[in-house]
């Protein structure tokens, strides 16, 4: 019985010291230490914000294209709404770059990995004008 009674009391300390080993004393103990503060403010970092969503890089191939001009003389265009409508038409074709000209000329760059410069001059025919130096 004796031997039970130490088992007991030496649990008992180690569960007292254990207490206040975490700042708290034990249930139904004295306590032999200034009790912890209950106030006390604990830092807690904030939670970081998850990235940003990324973007697909877009890839772009105006850096290693090579991009020409043909120049050409014509006629048949009567009046600026009709180089307008030649032009717009001529930069709506696939490979067209910029479409610069007058009434009786034009001078079109071109991607000619995309368009030839056959199908520049078959446009221009195919709205009635007439390609002087065709190539």
């Amino acid at each position: 019985m004796v031997q039970a009674l130490g088992r007991s009391i030496g649990i008992g300390l180690a569960l007292v010291g254990l207490a206040l080993a975490c700042g708290r004393p034990a249930a139904g103990s004295i306590a032999t230490s200034a009790p912890a503060p209950t106030d006390t403010a604990v830092s807690v970092p904030p939670t970081p914000s998850p990235p940003a969503p990324r973007s697909t890089p877009r890839l772009t191939a105006t850096a290693t294209r090579q991009l020409e001009t043909l120049t050409l003389i014509y006629s048949g265009a009567l009046s600026i709404e009709d180089l307008n409508t030649l032009m717009l038409d001529l930069r709506a074709l696939p490979g067209i770059s910029d479409v610069q000209g007058g009434l009786q000329d034009l001078e079109v760059t071109y991607d000619p990995a995309q368009i030839s410069p056959q199908a520049i001059i078959d446009t221009i025919i195919s709205h009635g004008y007439r390609v002087e130096n065709p190539g």
